[in-house]
């Protein structure tokens, strides 16, 4: 009796453990989730332009993301770059010329993370010893410029970092225009 007992009690355990098993070989689960597109001056991580002296012929604004393009919206508004024009002319730049514009834009953190962010310029606007250099409102130990492309630097939650712009053309051989894009790469970090 103690053996069927036994052997009963064994059978159903392998049963449960096997039927436990086949329960989550396979699920599906639905959640609800909102996502807002912002214009990026009040997104998460948030560009805005800069303003004052130096910065009124609209270097940095905001404007329309490629309207018309699947997935984006008209309203929406990105961050965009144009040295050298003005008026709604675009004058340009001369060869062998620093052109630098202070605080031309503002990185907000409005996460309640700390992140890193760093710059990517696409090399195509990098062409003929045209450079792009962004840096930030402070300085190393040393007292050097703390460059913003390509290393990561830290913005704390709810804080702002003040970007400034910098174009080269030392070397520059031909009348050209480059179309390209910076893009901002941002990671949450303890």
């Amino acid at each position: 009796m103690k053996k069927k007992g036994l052997l009963l009690v064994v059978a159903l355990l392998a049963l449960s453990g096997l039927m436990a098993a086949m329960a989550y070989s396979k699920a599906n689960v639905t959640s609800t989730g909102t996502i807002t597109i912002a214009s990026t001056n009040s997104a998460i991580l948030a560009f805005i332009p800069g303003e004052g002296v130096g910065l009124k012929d609209n270097t940095a604004y905001l404007g329309k993301y490629n309207e018309g393009t699947i997935g984006t919206t008209k309203d929406a508004k990105v961050l965009k770059f144009r040295p050298g024009y003005n008026n709604g002319q675009n004058y340009g730049l001369q060869p062998e010329s620093l052109y630098q514009w202070f605080h031309l834009f503002t990185i907000k953190n409005n996460s309640d993370d700390d992140i890193e962010v760093k710059a990517v310029i696409d090399s195509s606007l990098q062409q003929d010893h045209v450079t792009w250099g962004l840096w930030i409102d402070q300085t190393d130990g040393a007292g050097n410029a703390i460059w913003l492309t390509g290393k990561y630097i830290r913005i704390p939650a709810g804080k702002e970092l003040k970007v400034s712009l910098s174009v080269t053309t030392y070397g520059a051989t031909k009348e050209a225009t480059f179309n390209g894009n910076i893009t901002f790469d941002a990671v949450a970090v303890p």
